[in-house]
């Protein structure tokens, strides 16, 4: 058994003009812990299978932003898209800011292709600023992206507005359309609290597909060692004993002809797992403002602290102590 210690570290965003194919496929190979297959031309063939499987939740960790304070038109046309949605009883999760003149559209990957489909479905115009959105991410939109469509423009420029121009230098725009990926590693009791903020996206380690048995694993399980229990001490001795009993139990499962999904129902809630979520910076803010109270588990509060200083270095501005504070 191997004892770790927990962590969290930024895995990308927007302000990275982080590479989207790619980003995705690291967030999805989290859950079977199969980032050893990633190559230089891994992530399109991985996203294709993601599509085609309808495992489109992995698709989340991905925004597009659209600055169409010149094309208010279209601004319009998506809004009045996503009111039919609703009415429909489907549920659209883009992000909308207008206001001074300025017109700003952002949401997921899985999002956006939710709202061309419905589009598609219902025979709305698809205007320049989308279309160009496919050409831009062709891996993600297999179905409308074609390589010979004389249709696609190729001089639409609002893709993703880069940080530091006019748009995003208002904090407001940053908060609501700005977007971080991190990566937890630490005991699932605490991944239990985090998958409960819903406005965001998850790629977890699965104990269904992993099987700790496995050369992979170093045929072993690894736990977290929580902060407060330390070697030496009577309540060290005692978690540490709860632990290895557990995984002797996983491993005599498991040599019962018992798969990884079944034997996992006695893995212990310190079992060291892997974590990724992607959120705007209005539900981080949220996050932090619940997650690093004193009233909160100790060792959530432990990795809240950690994400709240990760963030504020890479906005202090929106990620200051006044807007965590007052965050909803």
């Amino acid at each position: 058994m191997k004892i770790m210690e927990p962590s969290v570290s930024l895995v990308g965003g927007n302000v990275f003009y982080t590479n989207r194919p790619k980003h995705v496929e690291l967030c999805g190979r989290v859950c079977y812990k199969s980032e050893a297959k990633i190559t230089e031309d891994s992530a399109e063939k991985f996203i294709a299978g993601i599509i085609k499987r309808g495992h489109e939740a992995v698709l989340e960790h991905a925004r597009i932003t659209l600055n169409l304070s010149n094309r208010k038109d279209t601004y319009r046309l998506i809004q009045q898209v996503c009111i039919r949605m609703q009415k429909g009883g489907l549920h659209d999760y883009l992000t909308f800011t207008q206001y001074d003149g300025v017109c700003i559209v952002s949401g997921n990957i899985r999002a956006w292709r939710d709202v061309c489909k419905f589009m598609y479905h219902t025979g709305t115009f698809f205007p320049d600023s989308i279309k160009r959105m496919w050409a831009e991410n062709a891996p993600f939109f297999p179905e409308f992206f074609k390589d010979d469509d004389p249709y696609i423009p190729d001089t639409i420029t609002d893709i993703d507005p880069a940080p530091g121009i006019p748009t995003f230098d208002d904090p407001v725009l940053r908060l609501r359309h700005s977007w971080y990926t991190l990566r937890f590693i630490c005991d699932r009791g605490v991944t239990h609290e985090i998958v409960r903020h819903r406005p965001a996206s998850y790629c977890q380690e699965s104990t269904r597909y992993c099987n700790y048995s496995k050369a992979d694993f170093g045929g072993e399980i690894a736990v977290i060692r929580p902060f407060y229990l330390h070697d030496g001490d009577l309540d060290y001795f005692a978690w540490k004993r709860g632990c290895e009993a557990a995984e002797k139990a996983y491993f005599d499962m498991l040599n019962a002809d018992r798969t990884a999904q079944e034997a996992r129902c006695v893995l212990p809630t310190s079992l060291k797992t892997e974590l990724v979520m992607t959120a705007t910076a209005d539900e981080w803010l949220h996050f932090l403002k619940l997650r690093t109270a004193e009233a909160a588990h100790p060792q959530m509060r432990e990795m809240a602290t950690r994400a709240r200083e990760i963030l504020a270095e890479q906005d202090a501005e929106v990620f200051s102590d006044e807007q965590i504070r007052d965050a909803r």
